[in-house]
């Protein structure tokens, strides 16, 4: 019995020692676990493809560093909104555009996506919702007015955003559009990574 006693004990202190340990970044990401529980919009293959697949790279070290540093840039609306224009009546693949399918934010969604067929068109934003990197080209380059990213954000909180599968218009691919926040050290909600989820390659 005291053999008994003294491990539930041991067990009581590891699980409270490893709770003390969570950083606010582990606390967000369990929050957000517990979003993709709840969410009545995912099927549970899809659920599990986010828990294992997607959200461990809220906290993906190169690409909140890349978020961090376009941030810091504090991009003022007129070079948002010239770059947008640009961007949507472009008739060939811009420099900013090959700049943000190579840099390096870019080369680690390529690098995630290539583990997995059920990865589509992904990309990343800044905290203006501004386009940090993508693996294939967007229609737009400014995504402010897209539920997807700015209710994910949520004002640096973060929150899960699922969509219904729909037809990719850029891609002409079905795709189920995924965001979560990238999170930093101190728990906030910086930019924003849209996954496009193949449910149909799981």
């Amino acid at each position: 019995m005291i053999r008994r006693n003294w491990f539930v004990s041991s067990l009581v202190v590891l699980f409270a020692a490893t709770a003390a340990f969570a950083g606010p970044a582990d606390v967000v990401k369990d929050r957000l676990a517990k979003e993709i529980d709840s969410n009545t919009v995912a099927a549970d293959k899809v659920k599990s493809f986010i828990k294992e697949k997607l959200l461990p790279h809220c906290t993906n070290p190169v690409i909140v560093a890349a978020v961090k540093a376009q941030n810091a840039k504090n991009l003022s609306a007129d070079e948002i909104k010239k770059t947008e224009d640009a961007w949507v009546t472009a008739e060939a693949e811009l420099p900013v555009q090959t700049e943000l399918l190579g840099n390096e934010c870019a080369k680690e969604i390529k690098k995630i996506s290539a583990e997995n067929s059920a990865f589509g068109k992904t990309f990343v934003t800044d905290a203006q919702f501004a386009t940090v990197g993508l693996n294939e080209l967007t229609t737009n380059y400014y995504h402010a007015s897209k539920a997807k990213i700015k209710d994910c954000y949520k004002s640096g909180e973060g929150a899960l955003y699922v969509s219904k599968v729909q037809l990719d218009k850029s891609t002409n691919v079905p795709l189920q559009q995924v965001s979560l926040p990238v999170v930093d050290e101190n728990g906030k909600a910086i930019g924003v990574i849209c996954w496009g989820v193949k449910a149909d390659k799981m």
